[in-house]
């Protein structure tokens, strides 16, 4: 009889190890799955403000381009000539 009951009470020991093991391995695994996911997330924000910043040069760009355009096209402004510059020394 009390050989019964101490394998019994074995087996509930490694029941309850296993299980301990299963769920703290689960918990890790959960764990590193949030990190991944938080990384990803602020990887995912940081290029989100990176392409807001390329938006927004782009546009400034482009809007450069049309004053140059219009001052080509409607003022007859040109760069000057490479013998209309003048050196200035300090």
């Amino acid at each position: 009889m009390k050989l019964t009951g101490w394998i019994l009470n074995t087996v509930l020991a490694m029941v309850l190890i296993i299980s301990g093991v299963a769920i703290v391995s689960s918990r890790n695994s959960m764990q590193s799955a949030h990190r991944e996911l938080r990384d990803a997330e602020k990887n995912y924000l940081q290029l989100l403000d990176e392409e807001s910043a390329l938006q927004m040069e782009w546009v400034y760009r482009n809007n450069l381009n049309d004053v140059e355009r219009d001052a080509r096209e409607k003022l007859n402004m040109r760069p000057p000539r490479p013998d209309q510059w003048r050196v200035i020394k300090p």
